[in-house]
């Protein structure tokens, strides 16, 4: 894959002929205009992870990522004014790595240093703390405000917290269930918006096997949320609405499920590395 990867030179798509777990030695720099597609195989990246700096016009699809803790720390990180990045039907999961030092593993994702119009969609995120980070802190603001994520029709389950944690970007987040996510290292939050971030968040499935109290939405230092139609699985999960009015507005077509039952059942079959070949 790496030879592939690094000899490509125009738009390409790399895909695999076999099955296998790829233990990276390095982390793995994607260039503009490639495609790493996975489907109808059981491909998983190991150790180290992907870098997207810089880059643009990027779809990675159906592999899984597992015990990522290497160079980055991060599965996949996207900074540098990346653009234009889909992730598509991958499996994230760190259960190797448990139980977890302060502050490692990092992240699953993290874009960071202006990152922009991204989509995480159709993935599945276990067993790890810390999930999802969109804005580290160390930009100028004016830099991060840039940061545009979508994430839709993802399952979040027994994680920890991060689902995202966004600073001064927007996200657009529908169509996902986050569930049962717990404190490994700190108190626990689903969804966080600080700093000016802005979120949207519609039509999301919260539920929590526990019956005790956990923060499903949480906002600090200006950030905004609105809700939108989102479902909740009992009274101890609170989802805390921030100044909805200063949260964007979708210009964009976005088709929006109802969050019902058997919704519900679909996505959690389907979220993850399951594609058949094309």
């Amino acid at each position: 894959m790496r030879e592939a990867v690094e000899n490509a030179d125009g738009p390409v798509i790399v895909r695999f002929d076999v099955d296998g777990v790829i233990d990276l030695e390095h982390v793995l720099d994607l260039p503009s205009d490639i495609t790493l597609d996975a489907r109808g195989r059981d491909v998983t990246i190991k150790t180290n992870g992907l870098r997207l700096d810089g880059v643009s016009n990027i779809v990675v699809m159906n592999i899984a990522f597992q015990d990522v803790a290497g160079e980055t720390g991060d599965a996949i990180q996207i900074l540098n004014g990346a653009s234009d990045i889909v992730i598509f039907h991958c499996a994230f999961d760190s259960a190797g790595l448990m139980p977890f030092v302060e502050d490692v593993p990092d992240e699953l994702i993290s874009v960071v240093w202006g990152a922009t119009n991204i989509t995480v969609s159709w993935c599945r995120f276990s067993n790890h703390d810390k999930v999802l980070l969109f804005g580290n802190g160390d930009a100028p603001p004016e830099t991060d405000e840039a940061i545009a994520v979508t994430l839709h029709h993802n399952v979040f389950t027994e994680t920890g917290r991060r689902h995202p944690f966004l600073r001064y970007g927007r996200v657009d987040m529908y169509n996902n269930i986050v569930r049962d996510w717990t404190m490994y290292l700190r108190w626990p939050y689903g969804t966080r918006s600080e700093a000016d971030a802005q979120i949207l968040l519609e039509a999301n499935w919260y539920e929590q096997s526990a019956p005790w109290f956990f923060v499903g939405a949480y906002h600090k230092s200006g950030g905004a949320i609105r809700l939108v139609d989102n479902v909740t699985t009992g009274s101890w999960i609170a989802l805390w609405e921030a100044e909805p009015d200063a949260v964007f507005h979708r210009d964009y077509p976005a088709p929006i499920d109802l969050p019902t039952p058997a919704w519900y059942a679909m996505l959690d079959t389907y979220a993850g590395n399951t594609m058949p070949a094309p």
